[in-house]
């Protein structure tokens, strides 16, 4: 079936800021940043001088268009090119109410990923009202729908779905100025509600106290991927200065990682399977 497209105004399509997963979220008189303020900038000049070249996409929903993707681009037309109309592309309905809510927050939160580096909590809210929308829906079939991975999808679901309403607005409003791992908020959210708040705050004061010393660092090192550890394998037989068996010892240790040797040691070392492993996917990208 051939895309349906719509000519409207700015003013005639309605839209709840709420609803879009990318939000702008105000930080306590903390001003834009140079890049963020430089980038709305270009956004704004391009459409001034160009208009809306990527069509946003619009629902008829009781006669009303209201906007499923394309929020800054609806809102920077308003301001710069308020007269001239929009060509919008038009989300079919499918005849379910439910699913058709389904089906435009799934598409809000994919455009979004594809346009921009959503924050964490933004790609957990989308998701969060994607299962809202129908709870039946399962975490298999919600990471399909936005291209994600099941254990991302389910974790950032629970952090949306568990967390106190003051670590969630806390997190929000500060994770992204303040460096914070959504792995750190996922732990403080398995606890109970009211443990959460103060889990919150002494992982604050641990941030604090590494920024006044960098020495303390916080949080677990991240490991060499198996393409480092291929190189290290490989590189072990130059190290001449070490003792043989050092060198032994060390191979052995990069076989095992690299899943080349067992534990119990019930075979012999297969050097052409190491070399193989080695070569054989040049194109692997690093953990």
């Amino acid at each position: 079936m051939s895309e349906e497209f719509v000519d409207l105004l700015p003013s005639e399509i309605h839209r709840d800021p709420q609803w879009n997963c990318r939000k702008v979220v105000p930080r306590s008189g903390e001003a834009e940043s140079p890049a963020e303020a430089l980038g709305a900038e270009q956004f704004q000049a391009s459409i001034r001088t160009h208009g809306v070249m990527q069509p946003p996409c619009v629902r008829n929903m009781g006669g009303d268009w209201w906007l499923v993707y394309g929020f800054r681009r609806v809102n920077a037309a308003e301001l710069e090119r308020p007269e001239e109309k929009i060509r919008c592309r038009v989300l079919a309905s499918t005849g379910d109410e439910k699913m058709d809510e389904v089906n435009a927050r799934v598409l809000n939160l994919v455009e979004n990923l594809h346009r921009e580096n959503l924050r964490p909590w933004e790609i957990a809210e989308g998701l969060y009202q994607v299962k809202e929308a129908d709870p039946s829906l399962t975490f298999d079939r919600l990471a399909e729908l936005a291209n994600l991975s099941r254990p991302y999808v389910t974790n950032l679901v629970t952090l949306r779905k568990r967390a106190h309403s003051f670590v969630w607005e806390q997190f929000v409003r500060w994770g992204t100025k303040m460096k914070i791992n959504y792995h750190d908020v996922l732990k403080i959210v398995t606890l109970p509600s009211e443990r959460q708040v103060d889990a919150w705050n002494k992982l604050l004061e641990e941030i604090q106290n590494q920024a006044k010393d960098p020495s303390k660092k916080r949080g677990r090192e991240k490991k060499p991927g198996p393409v480092k550890l291929r190189k290290f394998y490989h590189a072990v037989d130059s190290l001449k200065s070490r003792p043989s068996e050092y060198r032994k010892g060390l191979k052995l240790g990069l076989a095992i990682a690299l899943g080349l040797k067992r534990w119990p040691f019930d075979a012999s070392y297969n050097r052409e399977q190491a070399d193989s492993h080695g070569n054989g996917n040049q194109e692997e990208r690093e953990e």
